[in-house]
């Protein structure tokens, strides 16, 4: 029998590398994939994957059996994924208020106020409808996109998603039912989006 998250994080915390890496291969594609939906950006999305493994790697100490693993990876990532578009957003004002900066941090140059300029080369990869459903999520607030993708994409409960935005399961519920009312909206005569999120 497989050991379950929590008995591996405990085991990376004892000092088995295996462990780790156990728990990266479990949770490498849906954390990747949450990430970029909230970013948009892939070269952002990428390091922003690797800053939340290196974020447990560095307070894995802190993790106790008390919180179940997935919400708390997906809450580091959430945080660093929010303190980016906060970071973002506000060297955008900056930036418009004074000259124009000449940095070599060219993700931070790609923002527009409400989130980051979706990733042109990301989007020719996928069908019509994954890019018109991607492309309507990337409308959203944030937390209308995280609601959207932890619940209806990544199967999460209201209660696990309270757990990793710390905030209320009613207004978890309320995101959720608002994304997808928007989406409804936006993609209305396009897509049908009955089956994604019933």
């Amino acid at each position: 029998m497989d050991a379950s998250d929590e008995e591996l994080m405990l085991g990376y915390q004892a000092g088995d590398a295996a462990a780790f890496d156990a728990l990266f291969e479990r949770y490498r594609r849906p954390l990747y994939g949450y990430i970029l939906r909230l970013i948009q950006v892939r070269a952002c999305a990428e390091d922003l994957f690797q800053d939340t493994w290196l974020f447990l790697h560095r307070y894995r100490r802190q993790y106790t059996k008390k919180s179940k693993f997935s919400s708390w990876l997906f809450r580091i990532a959430t945080h660093r994924c929010y303190n980016l578009l906060a970071r973002a957003e506000r060297q955008h004002v900056h930036q418009s208020l004074q000259a124009p900066v000449n940095g070599t941090d060219g993700a931070l140059l790609e923002i527009h106020i409400g989130g980051m300029e979706p990733d042109a080369g990301l989007r020719a990869e996928m069908n019509d409808q994954q890019r018109l459903i991607e492309e309507a999520l990337a409308e959203l607030p944030v937390d209308y996109r995280a609601a959207f993708v932890l619940h209806y994409v990544n199967g999460l409960t209201y209660a696990e998603m309270a757990e990793i935005s710390e905030v209320t399961e009613t207004t978890c519920r309320t995101r959720a039912y608002r994304a997808c009312k928007e989406l409804r909206k936006m993609l209305a005569g396009k897509i049908d989006l009955g089956r994604v999120t019933k």
